[in-house]
């Protein structure tokens, strides 16, 4: 609904998008708290209708958060210009009082937040439908998405960015190999049909 009805605000999908990454990341957390107290990650309860078992695949054991991740970057796909756009205006007017923009924190979709959630060993991108995926990559590519623009004061690490998004590129080829290079170039990348 957020993703194609235009009538609803910037703030309004930055905040829908901040939720599932806060949600996301949250997950995450448990699921690493659960496996350095050297329990079986939190999985759905064996009364579901798929009963767990070791042979499942990550996608099927943590179906809610792949669909969160891919709901966030499917919001991304038809609203992140816009969102982008919005947040970096909210943090930019974070001291002003008068600021006609939200709280940063309730509409956080920063590039800490998407590396964290990108560059997770859980890789949310390999298990979302290809078209998302490659249509978030290129939007990503394009706003600098992982890109730290001196929102904290520090200087944005150019190189170190573009080896990370060429890292999720090479990572989620079809058959694993990397991307291939072409005398020094980054190949064309399709764009999705979404």
């Amino acid at each position: 609904f957020v993703s194609r009805a235009t009538y609803v605000c910037p703030e309004t999908v930055c905040e829908c998008i901040a939720a599932l990454l806060r949600w996301a990341e949250i997950y995450v957390t448990a699921q690493e708290s659960q496996k350095k107290k050297g329990r079986t990650p939190l999985r759905r309860s064996a009364s579901s209708a798929l009963s767990i078992s070791a042979q499942q695949q990550p996608c099927e054991v943590h179906a809610l958060f792949y669909t969160s991740c891919q709901a966030a970057f499917y919001l991304m796909c038809f609203r992140g210009v816009e969102a982008i756009q919005y947040y970096r205006n909210a943090y930019e007017h974070r001291d002003d009082p008068d600021s006609p923009y939200a709280d940063p924190e309730s509409v956080d979709i920063g590039p800490q937040r998407w590396r964290f959630l990108c560059g997770h060993e859980m890789q949310p991108l390999k298990y979302c439908l290809e078209s998302v995926r490659l249509e978030f990559l290129h939007l990503a590519e394009d706003l600098d998405l992982f890109l730290d623009q001196g929102l904290d004061d520090e200087l944005p690490n150019i190189e170190e960015t573009k080896a990370f998004l060429d890292g999720l590129w090479n990572s989620l080829s079809k058959e694993g190999k990397q991307t291939p290079k072409t005398k020094g170039k980054t190949p064309v990348r399709r764009r999705s049909t979404i």
